[in-house]
Formats: structure tokens, sequence, C-alpha cells
């Protein structure tokens, strides 16, 4: 996924628009005075690659406006559209497996702290382990292996029902817990257990069949647990 996960836009200094007073030395007048102004750093989305634009807008105490934009690049820093035998991501790196039919990894895949993801419909035989992650995302993927999902600073989202996110296909048991920036697993196929617990930020788990069974407990802010279909026993909040 994108390089940064808290990359910063700087928006300059913003001012009303009224005139400026004749003198120096008298102080500004009520329309003058900035009833709102958010100069400064700007956290941007850095969930998707693409030029991204953030705007921001200055009001005085009588309403004159004044609106400043600024547009950051989020890119990869690295896509892979091959086979590779094993894949680990670190710190500050993020990594896309595009969606060709060739991007496949045969072993296994680590993303450490502060690394970042993004699956795109690649095949992976082996297991996936994230922990600390700054984002991990995975859509349209076949995993043959164990998905864990632990401690990550960033987003979650294992399917997003949507085109642009499609549904996966993962054999191995599943467990996402811990996680602080929300977390969305909809329309996938699982073949084993899957576990979902511990997380902040919104959890959302509906759309899945799940042959094992099904655990949604001790999350925070909004849960929507339901509908699943679930071959064994379930354990919701």
């Amino acid at each position: 996924m994108p390089r940064r996960r808290r990359s910063k836009c700087r928006v300059p200094p913003l001012r009303a628009s009224a005139p400026r007073p004749k003198r120096r030395s008298r102080p500004p007048t009520v329309s003058q005075a900035l009833a709102s102004n958010p100069s400064g750093a700007v956290a941007i989305n850095t969930s998707k690659a693409g030029p991204q634009t953030i705007s921001r807008t200055a009001v005085d105490n009588v309403g004159h406006e004044t609106t400043k934009s600024c547009t950051t690049v989020v890119g990869y820093f690295v896509t892979i559209t091959g086979p590779v035998q094993k894949l680990i991501v670190r710190s500050g790196e993020a990594v896309e497996l595009a969606a060709t039919a060739t991007a496949t990894v045969a072993g296994k895949v680590t993303v450490k702290p502060g690394g970042a993801l993004d699956v795109e419909g690649a095949k992976l035989s082996g297991s996936v382990t994230a922990s600390g992650a700054a984002l991990l995302r995975v859509c349209g993927a076949t995993i043959d292996g164990k998905l864990k999902v632990s401690g990550g600073e960033g987003s979650v989202v294992l399917g997003e029902g949507t085109p642009e996110c499609a549904a996966n296909t993962i054999h191995g048991a599943t467990t996402v817990a811990g996680n602080t920036t929300g977390v969305t697993i909809d329309g996938n196929g699982f073949g084993a257990s899957l576990k979902v617990t511990g997380n902040a930020g919104g959890t959302y788990v509906t759309n899945n069949t799940i042959a094992g069974g099904l655990t949604v407990q001790s999350n925070t802010g909004t849960v929507v647990d339901r509908p699943n279909a679930v071959t064994g026993r379930s354990k919701l909040q």
C-alpha cells in the first residue's frame, strides 16, 4: 500500500478576505479576525494509491471565506506482478501484489510492524502473518494457509463486497485481533474458523461463508456481525 500511513499535507497560512488595516499599529477589526483557521499540517488518506487532495477553508467573524488546497500523490514502495518464493514487508515499506495471473507467492508472507501490504487478486500458497502493520488490504485473493492479523495501526480490509475490493477465498484458520483503526471483512469464503476479537475503530463482519466457527467478541466502536453463513458455532457480540 502507500509508503506512509500518516503523510502530512501542508496547507499554507490562510487569511480572511477583508482588507488590511491602513496602519500597521492598528489592531485587527472584528471582520479581520479568523473565526476558523485550519492552517498547518493535515493528515491525508493513504488507504489507496493516486492523487489525494485536501482542502481547508478559513472563515472570518463576518463570514468571508478563503480556501486553499494541497494535492499529494500516494504510491507504492514496490509492485509485484510476477511469482516470488516468499515475501517480507518491512517497516516503512508499502507493497502491492498486483491483480495479474502471475502475481503469486509460493511461501510465507510476513508483514513487519510499520509495513503495509495490498493484495489485489494474487494467489498466496502459504500463510500470511501481519503484526503491527500500517495497513493490510486483501481483495480478490486466494490464501491457502492461515491468516493472522494482529496489533495493526491502520485499517484491516478483507474484502469489501464491492467490485473495487472483491471477496477472497481463505482456506486456513483466520484470526484478526487487537487492531486499532477499523476492520472490514465482507463477502469472503473461509475454509476454517474466523476469529475477530479486541479490535477498535469499528468492526464489520458480514456476508461471509465460514466452514468452521465464527467468533466476534470484545471489539469496540460500531460492530456489525450479521449476516454470515456459519457451519460451526458462533460467538457474537
